[in-house]
């Protein structure tokens, strides 16, 4: 009987392990979709709403939450500080602290980093293509993980039950 439920246990903690790893994946396809999100929401307040870059941050902390939210407070107060530094340089630096919890690849960071990077102090339209650009670029990588995403979900589900059946064969 104790035996049996050990056994159990064991394929239940692989299994969850397994579904762990797999949900992995789906968080980094809701990372890309809102940094794409975030780019949309910037894109339309230069476009439409003729914000500066500053109120711009302030508009996408409004509409995003946490830890999205408190990077963009933070350079929204940053730039009314006006310390001296480039809003580049700003961006750069909150975003690389606020999005440390954040389930994504690092290059896929580094590229929605570098989207603000770039904007800098360039005219509206120049900001435009900029935005633009990196968007697609996100949207580019979006389309081909969320490809991959189910697969490997089930792959990695897979996996773990695999592994606590091995694990219960070698323990008999």
């Amino acid at each position: 009987m104790q035996k049996g439920i050990g056994l159990l246990m064991i394929l239940a903690g692989c299994a969850g392990l397994g579904a762990w790893y797999g949900n992995r994946y789906r968080e980094q396809v809701q990372a890309l979709r809102q940094f794409c999100c975030i780019l949309e929401i910037l894109e339309g307040e230069i476009r439409y709403g003729r914000c500066v870059l500053a109120q711009c941050c302030l508009q996408v902390a409004k509409r995003t939450q946490d830890p999205f939210r408190k990077s963009f407070l933070q350079v929204y107060e940053k730039m009314q500080q006006n310390e001296g530094e480039s809003f580049g340089e700003i961006c750069e630096s909150c975003l690389r602290a606020g999005l440390k919890d954040v389930v994504a690849k690092t290059e896929d960071k580094e590229l929605f980093i570098q989207c603000f990077a770039r904007v800098g102090f360039q005219e509206d339209v120049l900001q435009l293509r900029m935005i633009e650009q990196g968007k697609k670029q996100l949207e580019d990588k979006l389309c081909m993980v969320e490809g991959e995403t189910a697969s490997k979900y089930k792959l990695a589900l897979g996996m773990g039950v695999m592994s606590g059946l091995l694990l219960i064969i070698l323990l008999l």
